[in-house]
């Protein structure tokens, strides 16, 4: 069975191998003796019963730490927003799925920028993908509330920005497939280290990367965008998949033409919220 990863970001792209990973940790089944025997997404090792388990973290805020009350230029995780996309979650073979962001800032915060990175990965005809995005912001007095669940009613959806995943190919041929996407859970702190990641030059990334990422991507053509997203999945996975931030699309040759994106007219698109 071909297994095909593939990233999209700042109108770059590249097709990377790549496959899921399972737990399955070293001796007898189920058993661990430490972190890193535990190969599965966002899992970690409880030595008292030597099982991997879903590492334990508070969902209801990206605080972490507590951000100063003012500052500026700040890179901030898409939290809790909307994501517009092709109704029914209905897309054609051979046609990118659309993917419109419109994150829910609290009212403190003031942005105009913003930046995202796309990945997806398949293994036959399941495929799992996932966006990271974060909004630049500014603020003179922004309460910590500002990083978890406030009152809906007060969020500001004044950036808008669109994407798309795709379309979804193994070596260059469209596939049929279900897309799982995600728009993950990531604190302050990753979405942080992600943004200042991207930053570097290739050199840099590839001299900080782990060995499997500077294997995957070597130093040629290509290698800045895998580094990255090799360094932003990564991330995304020290965390478990939650559910309510998954959307699964059904990509077939008989499902209509999707829109080319949700923002020229909104009504030919569906809605769904994040994070709520």
């Amino acid at each position: 069975m071909t297994t095909m990863q593939k990233t999209f970001g700042f109108l770059s792209s590249l097709a990377l191998a790549g496959a899921l990973s399972a737990c399955i940790p070293p001796g007898e089944s189920g058993q661990c003796s430490s972190d890193e025997d535990c190969t599965g997404r966002g899992t970690v090792c409880e030595l008292t019963t030597s099982e991997c388990i879903p590492v334990s973290k508070d969902y209801s805020t990206t605080a972490e730490p507590s951000p100063p009350l003012s500052f500026s230029d700040k890179a901030i995780p898409f939290f809790r927003g909307r994501i517009c996309s092709a109704p029914d979650q209905q897309v054609q073979t051979g046609s990118a799925v659309p993917i419109t962001f419109q994150p829910c800032l609290h009212p403190c915060i003031s942005s105009n920028s913003y930046q995202y990175h796309n990945q997806y990965f398949c293994n036959g005809g399941s495929c799992d993908g996932f966006s990271v995005f974060w909004a630049v912001g500014s603020s003179d007095n922004c309460p910590e509330e500002a990083w978890g669940e406030f009152d809906p009613a007060m969020c500001s959806y004044n950036l808008s920005s669109n994407t798309a995943i795709g379309p979804i190919t193994i070596e260059g041929v469209a596939i049929d497939s279900l897309l799982s996407y995600e728009i993950p859970y990531l604190s302050n702190l990753d979405i942080t280290k992600i943004a200042e990641y991207m930053s570097l030059d290739t050199a840099t990334k590839l001299s900080t990367a782990t060995d499997e990422c500077a294997t995957k991507c070597g130093s040629g053509d290509g290698a800045d965008s895998c580094l990255f997203g090799c360094y932003a999945k990564a991330v995304v996975y020290n965390y478990p998949r939650q559910a309510e931030r998954t959307k699964l699309f059904n990509i077939d040759n008989t499902n209509p033409v999707p829109p080319s994106n949700c923002s020229d007219d909104p009504a030919v698109c569906e809605c769904y919220e994040v994070g709520f």
